[in-house]
Formats: C-alpha cells, sequence, structure tokens
C-alpha cells in the first residue's frame, strides 16, 4: 500500500517547528500540502502532539555527517534516533526520513512501518554516475513506500542525466534539487520522474534550492501531471521575481491550456540548450521568454530584422517582443527626427532601445559606466558617447533607463546628472516605485515605468504561448 495515495504531484513544504500557534496556522493555510519537520534545525520540539503531528507530516532529524554542515540543534546516536521516531510514528501516524547510510541499523530495528517510511540519499558536492545509480537502486531494494534523492546539481546535463534514472527507476521518489538552478529543477520535479519536490516559506527556507510557497502557488506546482506544455523566462535569478510566472500561469488556469510558464535559472546558454536538445522537453516547449544577462547575446542575433532562426531546433523562429513594445512607446510619446534622446546603459535593452530608435534619425547619446562597451554600442549605432557626469550639460527630449538601476531601489539619477528631459522610459521595475519614477511623477513628467513596458511585451508573449507555438522572446 502505497502511503500517499494522491497521484497529483506532491510539494512538502519544509519548516523549522519553533512556534506552535504559527505551525497550525500554516498547516490550515496550506492544508493541502505535506509537511516536513526538521526538528534537527528547531531549538526545542518536544512540545509537538496530536494537534500538529498527523499523516501529512513528515520527521525528518538528521545527525552532523548527513547536515551538510548546518550546525545541529539535536544530535542523537542512531538508536536513540530510531526509538523516538517510531514511537511517533505508532501514536501519530507520521511519515518518518530515515538516511540511505542507515539502512542496516533500520533492518535491525525492525519497527519502522515501510509504508511510512522515506529512505533518502543526500549528496552537497560531486559524485559519480555510478554511485548516483547504486544510491537509487539501494533505496529501490529496501521497497519502503518512497525514496527521496537531495542532490546538489551542477549544471542542466547533470540534471538530464538523473531525470533518466529517475524515471527509469520503479521508485517513486521526492526529488530536491540544489545548486543555482535548484529552484528551476524542482519545479520541473514531474518531468523529472518524481512523485514530489520540497518546497519552503520566503526568508525561512531549510535548504538549498527551495522555490518559496508564493512561487508554487503562482505556478500551480501541486497539479502539475508532468505532461504540460513548457514555456518560462531564462535568465540569472532575477526571473525567480518575473511578473510573467503569475501572469501567463494564470492566463493558462484561465483558458484551460495544458501548460506552465516557469522560471529557469540558468548560468551558461549553451548548458540549457544542450538539455532541452538531449531531453524530450523540446517536443512539449511551447517557448522561452529571454532576459539579461542572455539578452544581449540573443538581441545580436534577432538585429533589425527582428526574427532568426530558433535556437534549439533550427525550424522555428525568435521575436524580439521588447523591440515591438519599445516602438509602440516612442510613438505614443512623439519621437521624431528633432528629438534628443538620453540612453543610459549598454546592454541588450540598450541596444533594442537603439534599433527601435533608428527609424527616427534623431539625436542619440549613450552614457554608461561601462564606457568600453558604452563606446562600442554608440560607435554601432552611430551615437555619441557622454561620460554620466556630463549629461547635465544638454536638455533631453528622453530618457531610457536601460541599466538594472532601480530593480533593487537604486537611483538611475545618481549616475546620470541630467535632469533636464522632458519624459522617461524607465525599464526596471519591483513592486515599488523606482526612485527614477517619483523623481517623474514630483516634477510631473511623462512616465513610462518598466510594469507598463512588460505588460505591452506581454501582450505579443500571449498570444504566442497561448497558441503553443515554439518560439523564443527577447
Amino acid at each position: 500500500m502505497k502511503y500517499f495515495k494522491e497521484k497529483q504531484g506532491m510539494i512538502v513544504l519544509s519548516i523549522v517547528p519553533d512556534d506552535k500557534a504559527e505551525l497550525l496556522s500554516l498547516k490550515a493555510q496550506y492544508s493541502g500540502y505535506y509537511f516536513e519537520y526538521r526538528l534537527d534545525l528547531a531549538d526545542n520540539w518536544l512540545w509537538l502532539d496530536g494537534d500538529t503531528v498527523d499523516e501529512q507530516v513528515i520527521l525528518t532529524l538528521r545527525d552532523s555527517a548527513e547536515a551538510g554542515g548546518i550546525e545541529q540543534a539535536h544530535i542523537l546516536d542512531i538508536n536513540e534516533k530510531l526509538e523516538l521516531l517510531w514511537d511517533w510514528q505508532k501514536e501519530y501516524g507520521c511519515m518518518i526520513d530515515i538516511e540511505l547510510r542507515n539502512l542496516d541499523a533500520i533492518k535491525e530495528f525492525g519497527k519502522l512501518d515501510k509504508d511510512k517510511l522515506l529512505v533518502s540519499w543526500h549528496s552537497f558536492g560531486e559524485y559519480s554516475k555510478q554511485e548516483l545509480a547504486a544510491n537509487i537502486n539501494a533505496i529501490e531494494n529496501f521497497s519502503s513506500s518512497y525514496g527521496k534523492i537531495a542532490l546538489n546539481v551542477e549544471n542542466w546535463e547533470q540534471f538530464a542525466e538523473i531525470c533518466e534514472m529517475v524515471k527509469s527507476s520503479q521508485m517513486e521518489f521526492l526529488a530536491a534539487f540544489m545548486g543555482k538552478s535548484g529552484v528551476s529543477q524542482r519545479c520541473l520535479y514531474r518531468f523529472a520522474g518524481a512523485i514530489g519536490t520540497y518546497a519552503g516559506f520566503k526568508g525561512s527556507e531549510t535548504a538549498d534550492g527551495q522555490p518559496d510557497i508564493e512561487l508554487v502557488e503562482d505556478i500551480g506546482l501541486k497539479g502539475l501531471t508532468g505532461k504540460e506544455n513548457i514555456s518560462g523566462i531564462i535568465g540569472s535569478e532575477q526571473v525567480l521575481r518575473s511578473l510573467g510566472i503569475s501572469y501567463y500561469n494564470k492566463k493558462f488556469q484561465e483558458h484551460g491550456v495544458d501548460a506552465i510558464y516557469l522560471p529557469f535559472v540558468i548560468e551558461e546558454l549553451s548548458d540549457f540548450v544542450r538539455w532541452v536538445k538531449k531531453t524530450k522537453v523540446n517536443k512539449i516547449v511551447s517557448g522561452f521568454s529571454v532576459t539579461m544577462p542572455f539578452k544581449e547575446e540573443l538581441t545580436k542575433l534577432v538585429n533589425k530584422k527582428n526574427r532568426v532562426v530558433n535556437f534549439w531546433n533550427g525550424k522555428e523562429f525568435m521575436m524580439n517582443t521588447d523591440m515591438s513594445a519599445m516602438r509602440e512607446i516612442l510613438e505614443q510619446l512623439g519621437i521624431n527626427s528633432k528629438s534628443i534622446v538620453l540612453v543610459a546603459g549598454s546592454g541588450g535593452s540598450a541596444r533594442t532601445a537603439l534599433n527601435a530608435l533608428a527609424k527616427y534619425k534623431c539625436q542619440i547619446e549613450i552614457s554608461a559606466r561601462n564606457f568600453p562597451e558604452a563606446i562600442a554600442l554608440a560607435k554601432d549605432f552611430g551615437s555619441k558617447y557622454v561620460i554620466p557626469e556630463n549629461t547635465n550639460k544638454k536638455d533631453y527630449d528622453l530618457l531610457i533607463n536601460a541599466t538594472a538601476l532601480g530593480m533593487k531601489g537604486e537611483n538611475l539619477l545618481d549616475m546620470i546628472k541630467s535632469r533636464k528631459f522632458k519624459a522617461a522610459i524607465d525599464l526596471p521595475y519591483n513592486n515599488a516605485d523606482t526612485p527614477l519614477a517619483k523623481y517623474c511623477h514630483k516634477k510631473e513628467r511623462k512616465y513610462v515605468s518598466g510594469r507598463d513596458f512588460w505588460q505591452l511585451q506581454a501582450r505579443e508573449q500571449e498570444e504566442i504561448f497561448m497558441n503553443s507555438n515554439k518560439v523564443t522572446e527577447v
């Protein structure tokens, strides 16, 4: 008999049980989820009782050898540990997480109910493919109800190897991927052949790689089957805060589209492309949005033609939806050949803005701290580079903030000294107004926010994703 009877995806919310009232509140709020109690990280857990421990709870009590270097609040020897967990399992019917390396002790102990047992293997460093296979087989041969692998994943090609092994196993695994792409890879747990994964609460994560509960619910992670069409946004860690995560997944759910939109945190574009090519994922991909730091690389490919061959199968197309949005905004602002425009930045967003401005043949200046890149960009577009300190010497019709300044509350105007501009396009966005936004509102100047810009380019992406065409946007 399987302990977890649901065949839908299983999300385990990992928490340090420190306060009974808070714990009861969370269990009530997220009643459809399982909970892992990290007893080894709690200062005191003797207050746990039948109100807080039930069949939807996994008890985890690691020793120092299995904790990944985390200082332990409680260290028990294996015999004390097994006695304690067995008592709780017998009284509350909860699930017990036991490390693979303790299998001999479990066999000797002989009391734990295998139907309520999860055998786990953790590797916080390097491991070989042979070691991975051997440990998956060992867990499977023990015939517990569930297995768990918590692994550091160095790249997307290694992730593909792990997925192949998990899928080939008869055991139902919970997968806890760690590393820089851990959050993204946990979101793909169903496509990796696992029945579940672990998540946490923002600011209180108990392990590396945990998606927070807000991201879990925005994606609808619990309800995944592994058969959905995949789309998402490629970039560095800022993609975890992308407006598109909530926006597109809500659209898919509203219209009954069997698809998901995920954040893909990657370090090398080529590594991610190899993963897409190597797995069957490329057969169910609807498309990807691409942001920094890869936007510049792809923007150069798109260039003025606006379309290039798709980078993973060579058959479809890529389009620059940022370009479309920028052109629409420039039209709305009335830019013409007499306009004087200051572009702050030297990356992909700046290049998109310059491409969109090209048709107006207006006077353009480029300013950035990275002056070698900015000078090269100015040369490419026949524009003039001006150091930030000298931007106060001219009046501008438009200031375009194509830097990341503002995304975390930074003020572009600490770099750009000009205050003589009639309008601003402020591409960074967060939940609050940027300092540039506040300045423009105070001075009653025309202002287009990063959210406004995002909404314009999102309309075009939405049509593409909803129709499941294979495309990459930048």
